[in-house]
């Protein structure tokens, strides 16, 4: 610093060492979408950011692509500060999928297969068999869509309404499946309802459509084989129920 240059020997000695910098991982984002990490803010150049349920506002322009510290997390968004020292609240499903998803109270996430769930974030129903994140000490469940892995389903396979849905009974009802006939256009899928009727879904980074796995039974509703043997058994513990009664009086009596 003094401006003064001298000569020090190398190895075998070892007269200076190289001053330790910052790494770039350490630096920069650790991708976590959890209080305190550092992520990367969702892109401008996605159309969902301007239909957004946290509301978009034009000062978030400036937000967008920036490494950013996570502020706040609940369970469908989360606040993040920019270098500004501004403040702004995103969809979770929103942010890449490089940025990893935790549980609101910061828990990590299992993988697991779906058998009667809906997702906490977007409030889809998901098909049993689909694959999904969770945290068993909260009970909360994120899907593949909100996690930032929207697919477009390839023709031939069979779908049902997705976590981007704004169709309204287009597909006949919720739950109905449907078969995906080609690609109307780049980022659209065309598919044939049972009706006869076809139309046009949007593919990622929306997701309208998800591939209907175990016959497209739908969770929320409670549909397919599951409901029949709720039923079944409910009836049987009534029966039961009912001949204990029975037995009862005539002991009685």
């Amino acid at each position: 610093p003094s401006g003064q240059e001298d000569n020090y020997r190398g190895p075998p000695f070892q007269d200076v060492t190289p001053v330790p910098r910052p790494s770039s991982s350490s630096s920069g984002a650790d991708h976590q979408l959890r209080v305190g990490s550092r992520v990367t803010a969702p892109s401008g150049s996605d159309p969902r950011i301007r239909h957004m349920r946290v509301k978009f506002a034009d000062g978030m322009s400036k937000q967008c692509g920036q490494t950013c510290t996570v502020v706040k997390v609940d369970e469908t968004s989360a606040q993040i500060k920019g270098d500004d020292g501004r403040c702004w609240w995103w969809d979770l499903e929103v942010f890449a999928a490089s940025e990893r998803r935790f549980c609101h109270k910061g828990c990590s996430l299992a993988r697991f297969t779906v058998q009667r769930a809906g997702c906490d974030v977007c409030k889809a129903s998901l098909p049993r068999g689909s694959d999904a994140l969770r945290c068993i000490d909260h009970d909360y469940v994120i899907c593949k869509y909100c996690r930032g892995e929207p697919t477009k389903p390839v023709s031939g396979t069979k779908v049902i309404r997705g976590p981007t849905w704004k169709w309204q009974d287009q597909d006949g009802s919720k739950g109905t499946e449907g078969t995906v006939v080609g690609d109307h256009s780049p980022g659209w899928v065309t598919v044939r309802w049972p009706s006869g009727e076809s139309n046009n879904y949007r593919g990622p980074p929306y997701q309208d459509v998800i591939p209907a796995l175990e016959n497209g039974v739908n969770a929320a509703d409670g549909g397919g084989k599951e409901k029949i043997l709720e039923q079944l058994f409910e009836a049987m513990v009534l029966a039961a129920a009912a001949k204990e009664a029975g037995t009862s009086d005539r002991v009685a009596r």
